[in-house]
This record gives structure tokens, sequence and C-alpha cells, in this order.
């Protein structure tokens, strides 16, 4: 999960439960995603995140894939 404050970097890792569905009623999120925040990779990450300097980020938007050299990265600091 991208944070974008205090400092914008991946703070939170979380397994993806179900598919996106639209959300009518939520007029400032169209969609959600049912997910399950994964402790040990998250508690991994909230001491060390990964900074978007380090992911080769431009512009972020809300679902991008992640460059393989980043996701190399993302694994060993969540202890994946």
């Amino acid at each position: 999960m991208f944070f974008s404050h205090p400092e914008s970097g991946v703070a939170a890792v979380a397994e993806v439960d179900s598919k996106p569905r639209e959300d009518p009623d939520d007029p400032e999120f169209g969609y959600r995603v049912e997910a399950t925040l994964l402790p040990e990779p998250t508690d991994a990450l909230y001491g060390s995140p990964v900074g978007r300097d380090e992911m080769e980020l431009g512009q972020v938007r809300s679902v991008q894939k992640v460059k393989p050299g980043a996701l190399k990265i993302l694994l060993e600091r969540a202890g994946l």
C-alpha cells in the first residue's frame, strides 16, 4: 500500500481478497476492493518504508505495476 503522508512510500502489504466492485453510494471512491492486511510484512515495512524515489515512480496512480527492481526491494524489506 502506497502512502503519501507524511512521506511518499510503501509501508504496508495486503492480500487482495476479491475483484474490485463498483460502489455507487460513495462519490469520492467509486470502487471497493476487499483486502487483508499482512501484519508481519507490514511491520517490517513500517520500520523501513520503500520510498517513492527507490521505486522510480513518477506520478503515482491509484493502481500501477511495480517495476522489477522495485519489487525486489519491496519484497526484501517486507521479509518476503
